[in-house]
């Protein structure tokens, strides 16, 4: 039974599931390569905003994974009740050198990204006093 347009609980999605139903099968073809098409160019799109992310055209890509792991080594530190310091020689950065070896990370560097991470890590441990 069909309703007038006019009726004021008429509703078009009612019927526009079987009429995209019969266009897609009356049309395939076209509706096959537009929506390859819709897909190919979404493609493109994520391309594109690749060659513009960060490192992209070279340089050093930054090391996030190991910059939360001297975060949390921090925090583990404090825990059991030592004192974290920034110093190369310190024995928080020998510790932050093992435990990257000891989970196959390589430990070069690691000194030099302490000051940052531990920065980080009292930002937000203040906030989280607060």
């Amino acid at each position: 039974m069909q309703r007038s347009l006019r009726d004021a609980t008429y509703f078009i999605e009612e019927d526009s599931l079987e009429a995209r139903q019969q266009f897609v099968r009356n049309r395939a073809v076209q509706a096959a390569s537009g929506m390859l098409r819709t897909i190919g160019e979404g493609l493109s799109d994520s391309l594109r905003e690749i060659d513009h992310q960060r490192g992209a055209r070279g340089g050093r890509k930054p090391l996030t994974y190991r910059h939360y792991l001297i975060v949390n080594l921090a925090q583990l530190w404090t825990d059991i009740g030592r004192t974290v310091s920034t110093g190369p020689n310190s024995d928080f950065a020998a510790f932050c050198e093992m435990v990257a070896v000891s989970i196959g990370w390589p430990d070069h560097g690691m000194s030099a990204a302490i000051p940052d991470a531990l920065n980080d890590w009292r930002n937000r441990t203040s906030k989280i006093n607060r």
